[in-house]
């Protein structure tokens, strides 16, 4: 019995059309289909296998011995057998599978290949994309360092012309105390002159001459009052400048701090990742950017330091490596030696 899906077992054709993914009934079937196609080859496994629990336990005569030599010859004469049958069932599907790598590979390959190139043209838009982006936002933290150094440029003269304001205003201030008292003594002056002139003398020049300093007094009286007026305006002037430029300096040092904030921030923008610089999104929502990554260019294994990569060595490499150096030093006298190895002679049956 033979089913559709299982070819004879001597063909060469391609296998039937069978969908991607099998149901497990369908599955079933061709396991049952090929377990019956090859039964006798089975049987015979089954047969050598239950052939094994004949054998005694301990070989302790030539006549064992030779029955277990013949049993192992018999299993490999079946399992020789039984991997042809498998190559031969699973040609077909093996087959299929090269025709199908085959299919897709070369496009695959192709697809490969154009990738890396286009990678090469995007990596080199990226990497002047990258720099471009770079150097303005390098002129830009420049730009606003300048600004910083402006600014506290700024504060620190409004803060000296402040300060020379306020000094204004206390030699104003001073001046106008002066100018007090001297009008105030000039005034007193005057009063005591009129007084003394209103007294009868008969001098007639004396009189005359009291009356002269009374009038210098009070017109010295007139112009201390003017240098007093003068003076407290200018006081205020220097005041209101004064407050005026604490303002400015308090203005300016608050836009120095923001300046100093923005700086650092497009220093750290200067400073980004190759990725951040160069990165673009596409209308179908691609991202690409550039990433930073180490590769292995060479390797010269003849000085190469395999001390520093010994925790990195995979044990299945160590072990290859200490076999193949067991067999270049087998027939050296007692043997092969390497610290952290233990090599030993085994003896093994040979049935021919």
């Amino acid at each position: 019995m033979t089913d559709d899906r299982v070819p004879p077992r001597d063909h060469n054709l391609p296998p039937a059309e069978q969908p991607l993914t099998m149901d497990p009934a369908a599955l079933e079937a061709l396991r049952a289909a090929i377990a019956e196609e090859y039964s006798d080859v089975l049987s015979t496994m089954n047969q050598r296998i239950k052939a094994f629990d004949a054998l005694p336990l301990a070989i302790v005569s030539k006549e064992d011995a030779g029955k277990a030599d013949d049993l192992f010859k018999m299993m490999r004469t079946a399992k020789k057998r039984a991997d042809e049958c498998r190559k031969a069932a699973t040609e077909p599907y093996r087959t299929r599978e090269s025709l199908i790598n085959a299919l897709f590979e070369a496009p695959m390959s192709r697809l490969a290949e154009l990738q890396k190139t286009i990678k090469a043209r995007v990596q080199i838009f990226m990497d002047a994309k990258a720099t471009r982006e770079r150097l303005e936002r390098e002129a830009a933290a420049a730009r606003e360092r300048e600004e910083v150094q402006r600014r506290e440029q700024a504060a620190a003269a409004a803060e000296a012309e402040r300060v020379q304001r306020e000094k204004d205003a206390d030699a104003a201030r001073e001046r106008e105390r002066k100018a007090r008292e001297e009008k105030e003594e000039a005034e007193r002056i005057a009063t005591q002159l009129k007084a003394a002139a209103k007294k009868r003398i008969d001098d007639d020049a004396e009189r005359a001459r009291l009356k002269a300093l009374a009038d210098e007094a009070k017109s010295r009286a007139r112009e201390l009052r003017k240098d007093e007026r003068v003076a407290r305006e200018e006081a205020a002037e220097a005041t209101e400048d004064a407050e005026r430029l604490e303002v400015e300096t308090q203005f300016e040092f608050e836009g120095a701090q923001k300046a100093d904030k923005r700086a650092e921030k497009a220093d750290r923008a200067a400073q980004a990742s190759p990725a951040e610089l160069s990165r673009t999104r596409s209308d179908l929502g691609s991202v690409g950017s550039l990433t930073r990554s180490w590769k292995v260019i060479s390797v010269d294994t003849t000085t190469v330091d395999l001390s520093r990569l010994r925790g990195y060595l995979h044990p299945d490499a160590v072990s290859a490596a200490a076999y193949r150096y067991m067999m270049d030093h087998r027939f050296d006298a007692g043997g092969p030696k390497l610290p952290g190895c233990i090599f030993e002679q085994v003896e093994d049956v040979s049935v021919r």
